[in-house]
């Protein structure tokens, strides 16, 4: 009876919003199967380290514990539930393509291949964090996050430059349009 109820619910969706709805759930399952794997691989680094302390000092050949982010101090987690620096991951991932916008959810997946699990509400929440801090800027239609380098403060439209006012004069110097043609 309650299938027949979803079912019923779901007939009344078009096409397009079920094939959204089906990405999204595949979407979703993967991120939870690729969390899934991390929170297996660290039981097994704590059972390993529990058998390590109570054992003789570490055998060769014995499994390699979580790999740490690049820049960190090792205390991520790796099932995105509790607090951790992300910045430096997120600054270095940035930094391989500046002039991309990026979502939250790209960056997340450029985390995960690099072993570290989160959520895009963290991404988005440390984004915004970095956003203020001036390290990022909005992208196109307020959407998504730009990485600001040192190219773009010297281009910025805030700061005029000879080459906006002809070149002439000093940007201070720039003479200024006047409305309705009166000097």
């Amino acid at each position: 009876m309650p299938s027949e109820m979803i079912l019923d619910l779901l007939t009344k969706q078009s096409a397009t919003r079920l094939r959204e709805m089906r990405d999204n759930l595949r979407a979703e399952i993967t991120r939870l199967q690729f969390e899934a794997e991390y929170v297996e691989r660290a039981l097994e680094a704590k059972q390993s380290k529990k058998a390590a302390a109570t054992a003789a000092p570490a055998v060769p050949g014995a499994p390699a514990a979580p790999q740490q982010a690049p820049g960190t101090d090792g205390d991520e987690t790796l099932s995105g539930s509790g607090r951790s620096n992300k910045r430096e991951p997120i600054l270095q991932i940035a930094r391989t393509d500046p002039e991309r916008v990026w979502m939250p959810s790209d960056m997340r997946d450029a985390l995960a291949r690099q072993g570290i699990a989160t959520t895009p509400d963290a991404i988005r929440v440390t984004m915004r964090r970095m956003l203020l801090e001036g390290l990022f800027e909005r992208g196109p239609k307020h959407q998504g996050f730009i990485l600001v380098t040192d190219d773009q403060d010297a281009d910025s439209p805030a700061q005029s430059s000879p080459a906006s006012n002809g070149g002439s004069e000093p940007p201070s110097m720039a003479p200024r349009p006047q409305e309705g043609g009166q000097e």
